[in-house]
């Protein structure tokens, strides 16, 4: 059984860095500072261009519309930025936007995934 687990009825949800921003925090890996985390974002709601000075930082669209550089992203897209690199601005655009994150304060990598992940 996996030692921590998180139910969409108990998820705890607190103001992020910006305006309009939600986050809940899913696990912390104190060993490395990896940080699992959904974002919400609040309609109108623009992150300006930023960079995390110490963290790698990957994300996933579960839910609703991201726009970044003028160009919309949908459900199933993924970004990653190693540390600090520029990136944004970016806002979510819809309904039920919900991103699902990660940052990685150890060293950087490009995470791996499966080519396909079946529901």
């Amino acid at each position: 059984m996996f030692p921590t687990i998180r139910l969409p009825n108990t998820t705890m949800w607190e103001p992020g860095p910006y305006p309009g921003v939600e986050f809940a925090h899913l696990s912390h890996d104190s060993t490395n500072g990896s940080r699992f985390l959904l974002r919400k974002f609040a309609p109108g709601t623009v992150i300006p261009a930023h960079r995390h000075p110490q963290a790698a930082e990957s994300v996933v669209i579960l839910k609703g519309k991201w726009i970044e550089g003028n160009v919309e992203y949908g459900p199933g897209s993924f970004f990653y930025a190693p540390k600090n690199t520029v990136h944004g601005p970016h806002r979510g655009a819809g309904r039920g936007r919900c991103f699902l994150g990660r940052r990685k304060r150890s060293r950087d990598h490009i995470p791996r995934f499966p080519r396909s992940i079946s529901p």
